[in-house]
C-alpha cells in the first residue's frame, strides 16, 4: 500500500515539474510590460524601442486611470540591449524613458511604467519599476 502511494506522488510531482517547465519555458517570455496611466488625460502616440528593432512598438492610447498590459519579445540578433519607451511632446521634442536598462537575447522580465502627471508642454512624468533576468 505504502509503494502504492510512494508511486502516485512521485507521478504526480513529476507532473507538477513538467507543467512548470512547460509555462516557463513557453508561456514566460520576453519582457511584460504594464502601463498604467495615473493622469486625468489620455495619453497617445507612446512607442516601445531598443537597438535593432525591426519596427518601434506601437502602444494604444490608454485612456485615464486605465492600464495596459503588453509582451515585448526581442527576436532580432543583437548582444547586449536597453528598452526605452518615448513620444513627442507637444513642442515637437522627443522625450524618452528608460524601462530596462540592460538586456541581452533570451532574458525576460516584469515592467511597470506608471504615467503620473503631465505638465503644460505635454511632458509626461514616469516611474518605472523593472526587473530582467536571463532565462
Amino acid at each position: 500500500m505504502n509503494r502504492k502511494k510512494l508511486f502516485i506522488s512521485g507521478v504526480v510531482l513529476l507532473i507538477f515539474i513538467f507543467l512548470a517547465l512547460v509555462k516557463f519555458a513557453i508561456f514566460d517570455r520576453g519582457f511584460d510590460i504594464t502601463i498604467r496611466n495615473n493622469t486625468d488625460i489620455t495619453v497617445s502616440g507612446l512607442k516601445i524601442t531598443y537597438e535593432k528593432i525591426t519596427k518601434d512598438i506601437e502602444v494604444p492610447s490608454l485612456s485615464s486611470h486605465k492600464k495596459l498590459k503588453i509582451n515585448v519579445l526581442p527576436t532580432e540578433n543583437f548582444s547586449e540591449n536597453s528598452m526605452k519607451i518615448y513620444y513627442i511632446d507637444n513642442q515637437g521634442n522627443k522625450q524618452e524613458e528608460c524601462i530596462v536598462g540592460y538586456f541581452e537575447k533570451g532574458y525576460r522580465g516584469k515592467v511597470t511604467v506608471d504615467i503620473n502627471s503631465v505638465d503644460k508642454n505635454g511632458k509626461l512624468y514616469f516611474k518605472v519599476i523593472s526587473s530582467s533576468n536571463f532565462i
